[in-house]
């Protein structure tokens, strides 16, 4: 059992891995979506983030795994934004059309960079996700994660 001390230890290293992490992502990111996915190394990658490649290295063991991450963060948002404006509405079919759609116009007018990923992400790797039991898919969805099928299931 831990002590109070070795507990607000891993409490700060926890809070540090999450903060690294989605400075990774966001950084890693604006790299793809500048100068393209195979132009984008994980040597600038970590040079952009201030660390080292092994460090990077540490949290995603290949530029799929890092991609595939982003992707997944950006569908957990997409779900929970499509839940929200849904909640408060009659549950109609145009409701959940007008949700969804609200959604991706409030998306894009506070961050374009969204639907840019996208676009990169789906000329190289998208094709991955219409199979549920793709190797990528299946390392970084898990059951009950909102997947891109689950767009069409929502509407």
């Amino acid at each position: 059992m831990m002590n109070s001390s070795e507990l607000k230890k891993e409490i700060i290293y926890t809070k540090h891995k999450e903060q690294q992490n989605t400075l990774i992502c966001h950084r890693a990111e604006k790299f793809f979506i500048n100068k393209g996915i195979q132009k984008t190394s994980f040597s600038a990658i970590a040079s952009a983030c201030g660390v080292t490649r092994s460090t990077l290295y540490k949290y995603y063991k290949d530029k799929d795994e890092l991609l595939w991450s982003i992707y997944h963060k950006k569908m957990q948002i997409l779900s929970e934004g499509m839940y929200q404006s849904f909640s408060n509405s009659r549950h109609t079919t145009y409701d959940r059309f007008h949700a969804y759609f609200h959604f991706l116009q409030e998306k894009y007018r506070t961050d374009p960079d969204w639907f840019k990923f996208f676009s990169i992400f789906y000329d190289s790797w998208q094709h991955e996700t219409s199979r549920r039991s793709s190797e990528h898919y299946q390392k970084v969805f898990q059951k009950g994660d909102f997947g891109s099928k689950d767009t069409v299931r929502f509407l």
